[in-house]
């Protein structure tokens, strides 16, 4: 990663310091280590999720890979190849064991890809309905809520949704956003965690028996984001704590289950500017070890790096 860095800095590309707001610094904080470069085309990964506890998937964009790393032996194998434009931004494995790859696409909006468990894709849902889908979570129930992160501050037209079943009408649950953009879901199947990467907010809702709505005085903004970039996709551990990303900043922010920060986890070079885009971070299962991607924009290196997280030890 320094020679990365150093090679940016001689071919004369200028670096500045990329300070940690002043009350986040104080959090207990992490460096994360380098498990395995994947490449350095240029691709940013996101919608890390673990297949067994061996076995680590996420999808590569703009290349439009779904990817398998195998932890024990470093291997790198392609299981699909989507289509070229889809941007693929969001992944989970269904309880049959298809993948559900949500995908940004172009100005017209994306789709969410479902993968049998071989690597063929079967149908593209929501292809043409406009929706800039970032990021897609099961319900439990056989159902599922995806993000919209399409919008601008000028025209804030994001926001979540959830579908009963693949197919059944699209019930919005959080509209009117600016780019939202991570969901997780907790144990209880009502409380639901989302970032609004525009407007850098995180909220927790709790939500009614139908899913869509949110339950009186179930609405909560418990934490605003500081400095460029945005909050990104999020996961919660064992223990109700939640990782949210900080694209953008080279970081994760991690959160108690009431919504209190309670620490950090920082990728090695962030301070000089390098491997600023971190996205997704995920739980290996049995362990209280965390993965979590980051790439760099100037240098095109994309990795896996490791920390331990919060998952064995009481929330606070």
């Amino acid at each position: 990663m320094m020679q990365v860095c150093a090679e940016a800095l001689g071919a004369g590309i200028a670096r500045e310091a990329y300070p940690i707001p002043p009350q986040e610094s104080l959090l207990e904080t992490v460096t994360a280590e380098l498990v395995c470069e994947i490449d350095r085309g240029g691709n940013a990964l996101e919608g890390l999720i673990f297949e067994d506890a061996d076995h680590l998937l996420f999808v590569s964009a703009p290349d439009c890979r779904l990817v398998r790393l195998d932890l024990r032996t470093a291997a790198i194998e392609t299981v699909c190849v989507l289509p070229t434009g889809s941007h693929p931004a969001g992944l989970r494995i269904a309880a049959d064991g298809r993948y559900y790859v949500a995908c940004l696409g172009p100005d017209s909006g994306g789709f969410i890809a479902v993968i049998s468990p071989e690597g063929a894709i079967e149908r593209l849902l929501f292809d043409g309905a406009g929706y800039h889908i970032d990021d897609v979570v099961f319900d439990g129930r056989g159902g599922f809520f995806f993000s919209d992160m399409g919008g601008s501050a000028q025209c804030p037209t994001g926001g979540v949704y959830h579908v009963s079943e693949p197919g059944a009408t699209v019930e919005p649950v959080l509209t009117n956003r600016c780019m939202a953009n991570g969901i997780a879901l907790e144990p209880d199947g009502h409380t639901l965690w989302v970032t609004e990467f525009g407007a850098g907010i995180l909220y927790r809702l709790h939500l009614q028996d139908d899913l869509a709505s949110i339950a009186p005085y179930g609405t909560s903004m418990p934490y605003s984001f500081i400095g460029c970039g945005g909050c990104d996709s999020c996961e919660l551990d064992a223990a109700g704590n939640l990782y949210v990303a900080i694209f953008g900043q080279g970081r994760y922010l991690v959160f108690a289950p009431n919504g209190v920060p309670r620490g950090q986890i920082v990728i090695p070079g962030r301070e000089r500017g390098c491997m600023l885009m971190t996205t997704h971070a995920a739980m290996r299962p049995g362990t209280d070890e965390i993965y979590a991607c980051s790439a760099d924009e100037q240098s095109g290196l994309s990795a896996i790096y490791m920390a331990h997280g919060y998952t064995v030890q009481p929330a606070r």
